[in-house]
């Protein structure tokens, strides 16, 4: 997934902002010095740009799982992805019991 620089560049600085809003309630209640608060702002930013991303990358994942079991036929990763990007076909339910076979809605 490309993300655009400029939402990316406006995204990371709204959380940033944030981010820096809590930081400096910390240290008004003397929990960090102020010197700290740089490196607690950058540390959490890239924890949580790369906790979304692990979270994304499981997802993608999970629906190419999914999908292919839900088929009926063997298919190769290019078709699942395809069959993934198309809008016609509606993709199966990730949030599935472990003994549950996904149904494909396509018949």
């Amino acid at each position: 997934m490309v993300v655009n620089p400029l939402v990316r560049l406006f995204l990371t600085g709204i959380l940033r902002h944030y981010l820096q809003f809590i930081a400096g309630a910390l240290v008004a209640r003397g929990i960090f010095t102020p010197e700290q608060t740089e490196e607690l702002v950058v540390g959490l930013v890239a924890s949580i740009i790369t906790a979304a991303w692990m979270l994304w990358v499981h997802y993608r994942e999970r629906l190419k799982f999914v999908t292919a079991q839900a088929s009926d036929r063997v298919l190769t990763e290019r078709q699942v992805e395809q069959r993934i990007a198309n809008p016609d076909i509606p993709n199966p339910v990730l949030t599935l019991e472990k003994d549950a076979r996904p149904i494909s809605p396509i018949i």
